[in-house]
């Protein structure tokens, strides 16, 4: 059996190279950033090798340009030219992270748990568009919501748009099965359900409309792909 370790996290990398190496006769493998992208593609000495793992699995199942989003942790973004050359990405609290932060750096504000977010998510996408998060919102729970989900809306618009910018927004069809004609932006993590709705044009009814900014056209799509690594 061969098993490969993608991770930045090097304790934990160490702990699970451990347990195999003891349980399972393998061949171990940990990767790293130059398995996946040369630094003449692009790739800088600190860029995460998860990173480039999401990156190059995005280029594997939709070809190039590719931008992927990847809800964990932090929530980053990485893309890549039509050329499969690095452009470049960026690096921000995670959704539960900035969560964490309002009531840890507050003396008022309550810490709303992950189930939490997640159970008033889905109230919310099961009457969609009839209820949703309002951009003046009435409990402090739905005030911490909708800001931290308009912002993240309105981050990941202004990426898109610049990505769309800068690799120019394609056709409706690709040439050949390696070029990513449809402009198909994939979001990954476990926060990819959340990054799904708010980057879709419309927004899937999560917000108000006139909650983010308006005018890019529906020249991308939006997939959810939770093994982009794999």
């Amino acid at each position: 059996m061969t098993v490969y370790i993608v991770s930045t996290n090097s304790d934990q990398m160490n702990l699970v190279a451990a347990i195999w190496r003891a349980a399972v006769p393998c061949r171990l493998f940990q990767m790293g950033g130059d398995d996946f992208y040369t630094e003449e593609q692009g790739r800088y000495g600190t860029m995460g090798t998860e990173r480039l793992a999401s990156l190059r699995g995005a280029a594997l199942l939709h070809g190039y340009p590719t931008l992927v989003f990847d809800g964990g942790t932090a929530t980053t973004y990485t893309a890549a030219d039509s050329g499969g050359n690095i452009l470049g990405g960026g690096i921000g609290p995670g959704l539960q992270v900035k969560f964490r932060s309002l009531h840890d750096y507050t003396s008022a504000l309550p810490r709303l748990s992950p189930e939490e977010v997640t159970e008033r998510f889905k109230q919310v996408l099961d009457r969609r568009p009839k209820d949703p998060f309002p951009t003046f919102a009435r409990t402090t729970p739905d005030a911490m919501m909708v800001q931290i989900m308009t912002e993240i809306a309105t981050a990941g618009r202004h990426v898109i748009e610049r990505w769309l910018e800068t690799v120019g927004k394609g056709g409706k069809r690709a040439s050949q099965p390696t070029v990513n004609g449809e402009r198909t932006v994939l979001v990954t993590g476990g926060d990819s359900g959340v990054l799904l709705s708010l980057l879709l044009p419309d927004h899937d009814g999560i917000i108000e409309a006139t909650a983010v900014k308006k005018g890019i056209p529906d020249s991308y799509r939006v997939f959810e792909a939770k093994h982009l690594i794999h």
